[in-house]
C-alpha cells in the first residue's frame, strides 16, 4: 500500500502501539508492514506509535520507516515518572489515544 492509499484513512479505527529500541522496534515495523499490505480496510487505519520511556530512543531509520507506513509517532516519555513500571507504556498509549 503506497502513501496515497494510506492517506485514504479508515476513520473508524485507530491502532495504537508502543515502540522503543530493541526487539519491539522490529516487531512494530513488521506489524505495520503486514497491516498495510494485508489488512484490508483496517490497513488504512490511523496508527499511533507511542514511545513511552526515556533512554530507548529510536534510530532515525526506524522513525523514517514508521513515517513511510503512515504512523504518527508520539514521544510520551516526558509523562513517565515510573520508567521501571513496564505497564506504563500501555497507560501512556491509552492516554494519548
Amino acid at each position: 500500500m503506497d502513501t496515497a492509499e494510506i492517506a485514504k484513512t479508515n476513520d473508524e479505527v485507530t491502532i495504537v502501539c508502543c515502540v522503543e529500541r530493541g526487539r519491539i522496534e522490529k516487531q512494530t515495523l513488521l506489524m505495520l508492514e503486514m497491516l498495510r499490505r494485508s489488512g484490508g480496510s483496517l490497513g488504512r487505519s490511523r496508527v499511533l506509535a507511542v514511545m513511552p520511556r526515556r533512554g530507548r530512543r529510536l534510530p532515525s531509520e526506524t522513525l523514517a520507516a514508521l513515517e513511510s507506513f503512515g504512523a504518527e509517532v508520539h514521544d510520551a516519555s516526558g509523562w513517565n515518572r515510573l520508567p521501571w513500571y513496564n505497564l506504563y507504556a500501555k497507560i501512556a498509549a491509552a492516554r494519548l489515544a
